[in-house]
């Protein structure tokens, strides 16, 4: 057999994982899941990340002192030497933005390696006794074979597992003992139907401007966070102050307009001072670029889930979203956005909620919005799982209605795992704020609303 060579791998990368989890405990979420600790080249390097695994399965934060004294407890610490060496890499910066990558790195030199190891087994095997072509081929195949079969059984389920995780579900549901799996947004008939915000999914809502496409999402955000459930808002289109101020306002008994121009009295102050208390206790986090590419939605939204536990993303608005790559035109632009988005909602396991724009159409012909609305915006409508539209049958009226609450008409046009349909919800005005419609008022909805069909 040739002579044994050292066997690949990367320490810096190696440093630089472990480093990072011990500076921010939190960022093992991100590996958590692909990288295991006999990916690691040095023993010491495999029994600090298995101290790590270990506090973080036990939902114990992972710091400096808690690693130490677990590698302490367990025999594998060192003395001197090992706390010097565990400071060291406590110090080691590099990995805080790109530990995935070096996770990567990491488990890349692994693989090497069994390769590497599947390949001497197969030259003792051949080099002991005079065999024949074939028979050394199928040995270097089943090795090969071997090598590769560990790493996609890492990711495949077998049906028996996965039915058996749907039954008990439903039957902890129906018990009582599990609530069912969406997040509730706050507004009954939507969750009626949905079962609430699910992880993995692409949401889009669209409707045409002034409609309250914001508006949604702050009440959705604020109904969301009031569970103690991470939300990140990207507002490419207004500034955090704006976003603030209507936040307040539906908080409050405060019209927007009011709170804008300052118009408070002694009564209204304590209501704003109250809201604002409120407000403050809720897991909202706002990231207002004014450009905004998926690459770097992904980069912060990776960030805040291992930081802030974000379970519901939401951008306002997909059109102003920009592209890196320039296309022939816009829509292969939009197309390759929507692809993105509902990539991020599943890397990150979390729901991600797109507010759009709606062509022109609709308003020109007077009708309600449909799927086709969405066509011109690449491929929004077949990588949504839900598609929610909002439509106000009066905003186009000659006579404009001026009353304080305005019924919007909310058209589930797309559901991959649940009816479609037609609900209200009614809009106030001066709050800029929804509210589930009075018990009845669903009822008063035109024959025409479900009846309407698609082109």
């Amino acid at each position: 057999m040739p002579e044994a060579k050292i066997a690949p791998h990367d320490l810096e990368a190696e440093r630089a994982v472990l480093g990072g989890i011990l500076l921010y405990g939190d960022r093992i979420s991100e590996v958590v899941e692909t990288l295991e600790p006999r990916f690691f080249y040095l023993p010491k390097h495999e029994r600090i990340y298995t101290v790590m695994l270990s506090l973080f399965k036990q939902g114990i934060p992972i710091d400096y002192i808690l690693v130490r004294a677990e590698l302490e407890k367990r025999g594998w610490l060192g003395g001197t030497d090992g706390k010097v060496y565990l400071s060291e890499l406590a110090m080691d910066v590099s990995a805080v933005t790109n530990i995935r990558y070096y996770a990567q790195l990491v488990e890349d030199r692994y693989r090497v390696r069994q390769v590497m190891d599947a390949s001497g087994m197969v030259y003792d095997k051949v080099s002991g006794d005079p065999i024949s072509g074939e028979k050394a081929s199928e040995i270097l195949q089943r090795a090969a074979a071997d090598v590769a079969i560990e790493r996609v059984q890492r990711k495949l389920s077998p049906i028996s597992d996965v039915t058996l995780e749907a039954v008990e579900s439903a039957e902890a549901i129906a018990a009582g003992i599990k609530k069912t799996p969406g997040i509730p947004t706050g507004f009954i008939e939507l969750d009626k139907r949905t079962q609430g915000l699910h992880p993995g999914e692409l949401i889009i809502v669209g409707a045409r401007p002034s409609v309250g496409k914001t508006s949604l999402m702050l009440d959705i955000a604020r109904n969301v966070a009031q569970q103690n459930t991470g939300v990140l808002i990207f507002s490419i289109e207004m500034s955090k102050t704006e976003l603030g101020n209507r936040l307040v306002a539906a908080q409050t008994p405060i019209s927007l307009k009011s709170l804008r121009a300052g118009q408070i009295s002694p009564q209204t102050r304590y209501a704003i001072h109250e809201a604002q208390e409120q407000l403050a206790q809720m897991p909202i986090y706002i990231d207002e670029s004014p450009r905004l590419r998926p690459i770097e939605l992904l980069a912060k939204a990776r960030l805040a889930c291992a930081q802030f536990k974000i379970q519901l993303i939401m951008v306002d608005y997909i059109q102003l979203m920009e592209y890196p790559k320039k296309s022939e035109n816009r829509q292969q632009e939009m197309t390759a956005i929507s692809r993105s988005l509902k990539a991020i909602a599943r890397e990150l396991n979390v729901t991600l909620v797109a507010f759009s724009q709606l062509t022109r159409a609709s308003e020109q012909q007077n009708r309600r919005p449909r799927l086709s609305d969405l066509r011109e915006t690449g491929s929004l409508e077949q990588d949504a799982d839900l598609v929610l539209f909002l439509h106000n049958p009066e905003m186009h009226s000659k006579s404009k209605s001026e009353k304080p609450n305005i019924p919007i008409q909310c058209i589930l046009a797309k559901q991959r795992n649940g009816p479609t349909g037609t609900f209200m919800l009614m809009f106030q005005r001066a709050f800029t704020s929804f509210k589930n419609a009075a018990e009845g008022e669903q009822e008063r909805l035109p024959d025409w609303v479900t009846n309407e069909t698609e082109d």
